[in-house]
């Protein structure tokens, strides 16, 4: 029995493009489906989720974190008088695969995997604090 692969997260490339084409050649046969190797400042990605969420005008931070353990993070709570617009919500993965897709296609073609799929992924931020009730 042929176990397949699927690649989630980040793997080291110098680009997107260097991240996958390193996963065909190297897992191609056995490649479910893959992301683009987050690299860049997506390889830190939870950080660059929290600084959207402390930018957010539909937010505010009402307990900071320093990450020493899984209760020590930030908190976040929907601002009075606002609603979670999402227009509002952008953390990167949109602008990621429309920079990385047509690699992909063009690399999943010229390695020969057609059938392999192209795997975004989105970061778990934790539910947000309720509102204060009133």
């Amino acid at each position: 029995m042929t176990r397949k692969t699927h690649l989630v997260g980040a793997w080291p490339g110098f680009s997107g493009a260097h991240a996958m084409d390193t996963a065909l050649r190297r897992l191609g046969p056995h490649l479910l489906r893959m992301t683009d190797g987050e690299t860049g400042e997506r390889s830190q990605w939870i950080m660059p989720s929290i600084d959207w969420l402390r930018a957010n005008p539909d937010l505010e931070l009402i307990r900071d974190g320093d990450y020493s353990d899984y209760e020590n993070k930030p908190v976040f709570r929907i601002r009075d008088g606002h609603r979670f617009d999402p227009d509002n919500i952008e953390l990167g993965q949109y602008r990621a695969f429309q920079r990385s897709y047509p690699a992909f296609k063009e690399l999943r073609e010229r390695h020969g995997y057609p059938e392999i799929s192209f795997q975004v992924g989105t970061p778990a931020l934790g539910p947000l604090a309720r509102r204060r009730s009133s």
